[in-house]
C-alpha cells in the first residue's frame, strides 16, 4: 500500500528554504519561539508542520489527497518566488498570480486562521442553540419539524432539560476537517479576489540586511497617516508578504508604489517588525539576528 503523508506543512518547505542560510530545503533556519522565549536551528522539514492538518476522510480518496493536490501548485509558486528573488524584477503575470495564490493559501490554511475560523463558527452555533431554547414554542416547533423529517426520531427531551443543557453549555462543538477545508477554500477564493485588487511592489533588501518570515507570514496595516481597522478590503492599507530573505511583496490598496524598490535597511527593519508582531508563535530567519524597529530606531534583535 502507498504511504500516506501524515506530516502536513502549512508553510511549504520550498518557501521556508528562501529564508535558510543556503537558500535550499536542506539549509538551516534560525527559529525564534516567541512563546517559549528560546531559539534553535533546524531545517524547514521540522517546522510549520502539523499532523493530519489537511487530512480528509472521504470515500474514494486517500486521506492525503488535499496535501498531494496542493503540492504542485505550491512548487510552481516557489519557483516564481525564486525567479523574482534572483532577477530582482517584478514578476510576469503568471508568476504574479502564482505568488498571490500561495499567499492566499498560507493565510487561510494556517493554524492561527483555523482557530479564528472555528471560533467564529462556534459562536454562530452557540447563538443558534440559544435561540432554539429561547422559548418553549421555539423548541416544540423545531422538535415537531425534526419528527416530521425522521419518523424514528423520538424527541422525548423536555424543553426545560434542553434549556438547562444549552444554558449550562454541557456540550462540545467539534468541526471535521472536510467541512473546515471547504470553508478555507471558499475563503481562499474570496481572498484571492481581494488580493488581486491591490497594487503590488517588490521590495529588494540591501546586502547588509534580510527579511524574516513567521508561522503567520503576512502583516496588514494602515498606510502611514491613516487610521482605522485594516482589513483585506480596507482602503489605504498595506499588506506585506516576505517571499525570501532578500525580497518582499507589498500590496497597496491606496496610493501605489513603483513596481520594484531597492529599500534601505531601516525599511527592512520596519517590515520585520510588522512580521514579528503578526506571528502566531515562531519567527524564521537566515541568521542568528535580524533588524527590527524600536523606539530608538533600528535595533538588532538576536535569536
Amino acid at each position: 500500500m502507498p504511504t500516506v503523508a501524515r506530516r502536513h506543512h502549512f508553510l511549504p518547505q520550498g518557501y521556508l528554504a528562501g529564508f535558510t542560510d543556503s537558500g535550499r530545503k536542506d539549509g538551516m533556519l534560525h527559529v525564534l519561539d516567541l512563546q517559549e522565549s528560546r531559539s534553535f536551528r533546524t531545517s524547514p522539514l521540522n517546522v510549520a508542520v502539523e499532523k493530519d492538518f489537511k487530512r480528509i476522510d472521504t470515500e474514494g480518496l486517500p486521506p492525503d489527497a488535499i496535501e498531494n493536490a496542493l503540492a504542485p501548485i505550491e512548487d510552481r509558486a516557489i519557483q516564481a518566488i525564486r525567479r523574482v528573488t534572483e532577477s530582482r524584477e517584478f514578476p510576469s503575470d503568471e508568476d504574479h498570480n502564482l505568488i498571490l495564490n500561495l499567499l492566499s493559501l498560507v493565510i487561510v490554511q494556517n493554524p492561527k486562521s483555523r482557530r479564528n475560523l472555528n471560533s467564529a463558527r462556534t459562536r454562530v452555533a452557540d447563538e443558534k442553540l440559544k435561540w432554539l431554547v429561547a422559548s418553549q414554542a421555539n423548541w416544540e416547533h423545531h422538535l415537531s419539524l425534526a419528527q416530521q423529517t425522521d419518523e424514528e426520531f423520538k424527541g422525548d427531551v423536555s424543553y426545560e432539560r434542553a434549556r438547562q443543557f444549552v444554558e449550562g453549555r454541557h456540550y462540545i462543538i467539534d468541526f471535521g476537517n472536510e467541512g473546515t477545508l471547504r470553508e478555507e477554500f471558499r475563503a481562499h477564493d474570496e481572498l484571492l479576489t481581494a488580493l488581486g485588487k491591490r497594487t503590488w511592489t517588490v521590495l529588494v533588501a540591501p546586502e547588509d540586511s534580510s527579511f524574516i518570515t513567521s508561522d503567520y507570514p503576512f502583516s496588514l496595516v494602515m498606510e502611514h497617516g491613516f487610521h482605522g481597522h485594516p482589513s483585506f478590503l480596507t482602503q489605504n492599507t498595506e499588506l506585506f508578504f516576505p517571499i525570501s530573505k532578500k525580497a518582499g511583496f507589498i500590496g497597496i490598496l491606496g496610493t501605489p508604489l513603483k513596481p520594484v524598490i531597492n529599500v534601505r535597511a531601516d525599511v527592512v527593519a520596519r517590515m520585520n517588525t510588522r512580521v514579528s508582531r503578526q506571528a502566531d508563535r515562531r519567527l524564521f530567519l537566515a541568521e542568528d539576528n535580524f533588524l527590527a524597529y524600536g523606539r530608538g530606531g533600528v535595533v538588532t534583535v538576536r535569536a
